[in-house]
């Protein structure tokens, strides 16, 4: 009895060892899944809270696009300081540009002209553009009364400044379009205001009432970068008298002046040309001369030739004329046509 009694016992203390170890491990899972469910519940809020930083961080990025996405006009080709904006020049794109979208051009300042070189593939902005305002009083006038430089061409800007024997040197016209130049003749063509007009008018005068006054342009380096300069001149009340007292002394200055500027512009293309240029003139026209003898000569000879032809020609007509001369000739045909 004792026996089973402790049997007994051994078994209960083995199935309630059992069940101990079975509840502690139930315990032991439940917590670590509770422990895991609020790390997942953890996990989950931080990636939720990421993804609301996230959506916040794009959101402002999609503002900050759409408030810097500009429409701009970028040009095909350079575009040439001065030149008129047409609409065919350009074609339209929106861009990501922290410049703001006024400070850029639009359809309004197309046929403005361009202030400087503005490079293909870049857009244009306000600043490169300015009205193309022709004042009502504004003429194209021809003159030939400067001393021109031989370097300037149609296109480029010039000051037009008087120069006193004493060494005064003023401004008459600042940063003026050449619209057209003759070099050959010293002749230029300025669109110029009436009141400009006066001030020239008044120049050429006195440069021709002074001796040794030159009236002279010189050119701008970079028109686009340069700013115009102020005119200095100041017009003579002496000059203005004569000019209304004699209203053909402008026509006679300008005679007188252009004359000048054309003498002084021959001389001093001549003085371009240098002794290597004239060299090379001077053997050029030698060439030349020689290849006219050889051609003279040739003349000459066929000339010479032709002459002796018609000799030789002559005489052999004199001797067909002679006695029995056809009847020689006749067997000496015969004779040919049997052979």
């Amino acid at each position: 009895m004792a026996v089973k009694i402790v049997g007994s016992r051994r078994n209960r203390v083995s199935f309630l060892t059992l069940i101990m170890v079975i509840v502690a491990g139930i315990l032991l899972f439940a917590a670590a899944g509770l422990f895991g469910f609020k790390m997942y519940k953890q996990m989950e809020k931080e990636y939720q809270d990421k993804i609301a930083v996230y959506e916040e961080e794009l959101d402002i990025y999609k503002s900050i696009v759409d408030e810097n996405t500009r429409t701009v006009y970028i040009p095909h080709e350079e575009i040439k300081f001065n030149t008129v904006l047409e609409e065919d020049m350009f074609y339209v794109e929106e861009i990501f540009s922290s410049i703001p979208q006024e400070d850029f051009i639009d359809e309004t300042d197309l046929g403005k002209v361009a202030t400087l070189d503005v490079p293909a593939g870049n857009p244009v902005l306000k600043y490169m553009v300015e009205d193309q305002l022709i004042p009502d009083d504004v003429r194209n006038v021809e003159f030939s009364t400067f001393m021109l430089q031989s370097n300037i061409r149609e296109g480029d800007f010039i000051d037009v400044r008087i120069r006193f024997p004493n060494g005064e040197d003023y401004i008459v016209l600042s940063k003026k379009k050449v619209e057209g130049i003759r070099l050959q003749t010293s002749t230029i063509w300025l669109n110029i205001k009436h009141g400009e007009l006066m001030t020239v008018s008044s120049a050429i005068v006195d440069a021709y009432l002074k001796e040794g006054t030159k009236l002279y342009v010189v050119k701008y380096v970079d028109a686009q970068t340069q700013n115009r300069a102020r005119e200095t001149y100041p017009v003579n009340d002496h000059v203005r008298k004569i000019m209304r007292e004699d209203p053909n002394i402008l026509e006679k200055a300008s005679n007188v002046l252009s004359e000048q500027a054309r003498m002084s512009l021959e001389e001093r293309l001549e003085n371009v040309l240098g002794d290597h240029m004239k060299s090379a003139i001077s053997d050029e026209l030698s060439s030349l001369n020689s290849n006219v003898q050889e051609v003279l000569k040739q003349e000459a000879a066929n000339q010479r030739a032709i002459g002796e032809k018609e000799s030789a020609d002559g005489q052999a007509a004199k001797e067909q004329q002679k006695p029995g001369s056809g009847q020689n000739n006749e067997k000496g045909s015969v004779i040919d046509g049997d052979d």
